[in-house]
């Protein structure tokens, strides 16, 4: 089995890096500050590495902490800068999405790993494959941002907590407490995996006679590793959940005016219709392309839930709910942004291969030991079936937008394109502020990878442009979202 895994590994792997030149077609605002503040790593800045460190808090630019940026992840961007160094990055954002791609292709082998230790090595195949080939998953590892070291942030906490489960470990328990308080680091999500982690041993303690007695002390354990690990970044309980995230966008809590069931039942809709409705091109600032769940997928995930429900008094199925419950409630329970509940891919994943591989292996179970290649050969054209759709809804969409000529995405980009080439000539003024063509950090990022200064790009509102382009000093050149294009060059 594991050799099978090794090769979905590899054909995620490919998948990932397949036409990474081209697309995604334009740079996110995001990929740019995170790019920019592993130059300034590389460079050796004092003030990135304090910016990195100096508190528990993905502080992203605008004030939020969000969006994925990867910019004050240490688990990202030291890596990336790692990369920029040795492989330079001046030629194209290979470099720059590397490291959200190979946290991709990790989190695949994770939770076939997961998969494996919480159900069977079929189960943990047949999420992996689903995983590598989801255009959702596809959409947010192949940008910069932080979101696919979150869901890997995720996996590898699930997989320590069935790892030490039977038999008990005193030590890992203490460590998996610390390494959940570490989300403090990953994208905001992240920090529902602690509290998810306890309240599942809690419900255990709750229903499972004997469970409480052998086990309390387990979970006093876990809650020092992490209440330590806090205190050690210079937070506490208390800034984990909110105080620690100024002007997040109603982070944990929802705003005090808005009326809770309006907001859920609108939250809940908006949520419903990203991650199972929509299929093809989505305006955001964060992803130029947005995914869903493919039918296929959905169909597997329906029957993997009523499977879960049937089977609910065992502690890995019913986990596997609350689960895919939890990763829902940063976003339902906040403000409707569908990247909020990014981390429900994996356990929706889960869901899926269990509602193809375990009724499958339950209506086999007389054939002994040849269960296992009856579920797989019977569950490939189900995840053939699924790739296709994934692959061409993301690759194929991203073809057909290339070919038209008035595609907002391909015009976007030629734009920012021609800003980008014109700092080597000239300093530019331009308007492009806004978030899809990339906030000044991001400018200066495209400045600092081909060894200019960052100044070399100005950028401000088109009324103020103008103005700063007639007084500047030639040569200059001004570009304007509306397409003109001004050359002043300096006299001889």
């Amino acid at each position: 089995m594991n050799k099978l895994a090794i090769i979905i590994v590899i054909a995620s792997a490919v998948v990932m890096f397949w036409k990474i030149d081209r697309y995604p077609i334009s740079v996110s605002i995001y990929e740019g500050v995170s790019g920019l503040r592993a130059i300034e790593l590389m460079d050796g800045d004092a003030k990135a590495k304090t910016a990195i460190w100096g508190k528990p808090l993905q502080s992203q630019i605008g004030g939020g902490s969000g969006a994925g940026s990867a910019n004050n992840n240490p688990f990202v961007v030291y890596p990336m800068s790692f990369l920029m160094k040795k492989l330079g990055c001046r030629d194209g954002y290979l470099t720059l999405r590397m490291v959200s791609i190979l946290y991709a292709v990790a989190s695949v082998w994770m939770i076939y790993l997961v998969g494996s230790k919480m159900f069977t090595p079929e189960v943990g195949l047949v999420s992996a494959a689903l995983l590598g080939v989801s255009s959702i998953f596809l959409a947010y590892s192949r940008v910069a941002l932080g979101i696919s070291a979150a869901i890997f942030f995720s996996l590898l906490c699930v997989w320590m907590l069935f790892s030490i489960d039977r038999p008990y470990r005193s030590l890992w328990y203490v460590l998996l407490g610390g390494l959940a308080a570490l989300a403090t680091y990953f994208y905001l999500p992240a920090r529902v995996m602690f509290p998810l982690i306890v309240f599942s041993i809690v419900v255990r303690m709750a229903v499972e006679r004997g469970y409480f007695s052998r086990s309390w002390q387990y979970l006093v354990l876990l809650i020092a590793g992490f209440l330590i690990s806090l205190h050690l970044q210079g937070g506490d309980w208390h800034t984990f959940i909110d105080t620690n995230v100024p002007m997040s966008f109603g982070a944990w809590v929802r705003f005090p005016q808005d009326d809770f069931l309006t907001v859920l039942l609108r939250n809940v809709t908006v949520v419903y219709r990203g991650l199972f409705v929509h299929w093809g091109w989505g305006e955001s600032a964060i992803a130029e392309r947005s995914g869903s769940f493919d039918a296929v997928t959905k169909y597997a995930l329906a029957a993997g839930i009523a499977w879960s429900f049937f089977n609910i008094e065992k502690p890995r199925y019913r986990f596997l709910l609350l689960w895919m419950a939890a990763c829902f409630l940063p976003a339902v329970l906040t403000t409707p942004e569908v990247r909020r509940a990014v981390l429900v891919i994996a356990p929706v994943c889960l869901l899926a291969a269990v509602g193809i591989c375990c009724p499958v292996r339950f209506l086999f179970s007389w054939t002994g030991r040849a269960k296992p290649v009856i579920v797989l050969i019977l569950a490939v054209p189900v995840v053939y079936l699924s790739a296709t759709l994934n692959l061409d809804n993301y690759f194929g969409l991203y073809a057909g937008a290339e070919k038209n000529p008035h595609s907002q995405f391909v015009m976007k980009k030629l734009r920012r394109e021609k800003v980008v080439g014109m700092v080597g000539r000239y300093t530019v003024y331009t308007d492009l502020f806004c978030s899809e063509y990339g906030w000044p950090q991001s400018m200066a990022y495209e400045a600092r990878r081909r060894g200019f200064a960052a100044d070399r790009i100005v950028t401000t509102n088109s009324t103020l442009i103008r103005k700063r382009f007639d007084t500047a000093e030639a040569p200059c050149v001004l570009v304007l979202s509306s397409g003109e294009v001004e050359i002043r060059e300096a006299e001889k």
